[in-house]
């Protein structure tokens, strides 16, 4: 869902490129056809949609990630961030996870580890669209191996990726995490 986020966006600001290029041209008095300018503003209306939806989606998810979390008996610690949740039951001692529609509850003692990875895209200046592109592959690659990434011991989702991206973010959840299931003995 992130790629496709990313790639829309790079869509739209190349159109919305082509589309102030053209106003510019029109506004500095350079003969053209107005159709190029009014076929690029036409072509960005439907990518404001598409990044609305994209939002809409995700505070669904996070709704209902902090419900499931509710009929767990609720949590002090709990984060959501693209599609992917995180939320810890120190009375119960449960950690919950979420990742896209899938929430599972797992007790202290089935969580294997956990570990933080940040990583940053190199950027490419200049290139044109190439340039674009590999930028846009590197920030896609960084935002795949950046976050928490927890270890269970379940044959179906052995580790789970929760998508933080802030360094603040991340480094609190690791703390968080290895006091409450280190002090807990787990």
């Amino acid at each position: 869902m992130r790629t496709l986020f990313w790639f829309l966006l790079v869509l739209f600001f190349t159109v919305a490129f082509l589309a102030s290029a053209g106003l510019l041209m029109a506004l500095s008095g350079v003969k053209q056809d107005t159709s190029v300018a009014s076929v690029c503003a036409l072509l960005m209306t439907p990518f404001f949609g598409l990044i609305v939806l994209w939002g809409a989606l995700n505070a669904q998810a996070r709704r209902r990630f902090y419900a499931f979390v509710e009929h767990q008996g609720g949590s002090k610690y709990k984060g959501f961030a693209d599609f992917t949740g995180l939320a810890i039951n120190a009375e119960r001692q449960l950690l919950l996870l979420a990742s896209g529609r899938t929430m599972k509850a797992y007790p202290f003692n089935a969580v294997r580890s956990w570990e933080k990875k940040e990583q940053r895209a190199g950027r490419i200046i200049g290139g044109g669209m190439e340039g674009a592109a590999v930028n846009l592959a590197e920030g896609i690659n960084a935002a795949n191996n950046t976050g928490i990434f927890v270890q269970v011991k379940d044959v179906d989702t052995p580790e789970w990726h929760i998508r933080f991206h802030k360094k603040r973010e991340i480094n609190r959840w690791f703390e968080i995490l290895q006091q409450l299931l280190n002090e807990s003995g787990a």
